[in-house]
């Protein structure tokens, strides 16, 4: 009753270590619930993850009316044995011909909300933020000459027609003084050179294509760089999911989409938070946000002392295996100095603490607590 207040686990991932016959579960599936594990290199958050998804997965099998789809961003190819023997899992590679990531609005958002998004996550992660309000324009008059040449279609620029445009003038009375048209060519540059992912008019999106079907997606980002373009993908694909819902208002008290960041000591950072205006990336937005409209995360981190204050105040599940450096281990103690020892299924031990409380209200709030 003290370990599980809230009622059972939803499934077991291992048992604490000095108690073996306490068995230790996460409870996920009837409110959202963000998952931060961290650890040195091979300490196990990768498996402690993987265990996590297959009590999702077995859940899911259990229940097909309450299918939770995982949608997991693979930095380094680690997922794809681990899942092959799952079924309805559509796999992508940034790299290859087949993955397409458009430009294009989610069901439900406004064109011109959903272009100011667009360069709002664009511009900040591009170093561009002088030419924002100028790329901002050209993207919603592009859309508005190229959905009207086909009224069927809602059709977006894709940034190699951007980078075109940019070349040839086209763009110049957007964009004002020439140095903003330099400085956008050269990041329109690097994200074409990078990948083909956003080169098309449509492409994939996620609540259409993935979640609504009862799909999950693997994404592999091997090898995608510079790091910028990476994030840039990552925080559109949490902008579709979170913006849509928002503003379809589409509320649930339960969980229904699960993002998997594993290795994201780059791209869930303080430092690409302080990147936006507000101080807040699109993927702090979610964690914030997400649980009112049925998203939680697992964010994998090598090392605390970077994270974002948003990764590490808005987790409501924390498992910190082995920490080597000082400001880490500083961290990791201030959210709760005697955590307990838990053994997970791969007999990894981890340290690991629960937080959240229920207010007079029924309002879940943060609180560091201890087990």
């Amino acid at each position: 009753d003290e370990l599980y207040a809230l009622g059972p686990p939803d499934f077991e991932i291992g048992h604490l270590a000095d108690s073996p016959d306490v068995r230790f579960g996460l409870r996920i599936r009837d409110r959202p619930r963000n998952i931060l594990i961290a650890g040195n290199a091979g300490s196990g958050k990768t498996n402690a993850t993987a265990a996590i998804l297959e009590g999702v997965n077995r859940m899911n099998s259990a229940n097909a009316d309450r299918f939770i789809s995982i949608i997991i961003l693979d930095k380094k190819n680690d997922y794809t044995p681990r899942i092959r023997e799952w079924t309805n899992v559509v796999r992508l590679n940034a790299h290859d011909s087949g993955a397409r990531v458009g430009l294009s609005s989610p069901e439900g958002v406004v064109p011109k909300i959903w272009s100011n998004s667009v360069t709002s996550i664009f511009c900040p992660l591009a170093n561009l933020v002088s030419a924002w309000t100028g790329l901002n324009a050209a993207i919603q008059w592009l859309h508005q000459v190229m959905s009207a040449a086909d009224p069927k279609r809602d059709r977006w620029p894709s940034f190699v027609l951007l980078l075109e445009l940019a070349r040839s003038g086209a763009l110049a009375k957007w964009l004002g003084k020439q140095e903003y048209a330099r400085s956008l060519i050269n990041q329109l540059e690097a994200i074409t050179q990078s990948t083909d992912v956003f080169d098309c008019f449509g492409g994939l999106e996620l609540e259409r294509d993935i979640i609504r079907p009862r799909k999950h997606l693997l994404f592999e980002l091997n090898n995608l760089a510079p790091s910028w373009v990476r994030q840039f993908l990552m925080n559109l694909l949490f902008a579709q999911v979170l913006l849509g819902r928002m503003l379809r208002g589409q509320k649930t008290n339960s969980t229904e989409v699960i993002f998997v960041l594993d290795e994201s000591d780059q791209d869930a950072t303080a430092e690409v938070d302080q990147a936006f205006p507000d101080k807040m990336s699109p993927l702090s937005l979610m964690l914030r946000m997400g649980r009112e409209y049925g998203i939680m995360a697992i964010i994998g981190l090598g090392r605390l002392q970077h994270a974002s204050a948003y990764v590490l105040s808005e987790a409501q599940y924390q498992l910190t295996f082995n920490q080597s450096d000082a400001r880490s281990i500083s961290s990791a103690l201030s959210f709760c100095p005697g955590m307990s020892s838990v053994v997970t299924s791969n007999h990894t031990a981890v340290s690991f603490r629960r937080n959240s409380s229920v207010s007079s209200t029924g309002r879940r709030r943060p609180k560091h607590s201890r087990w």
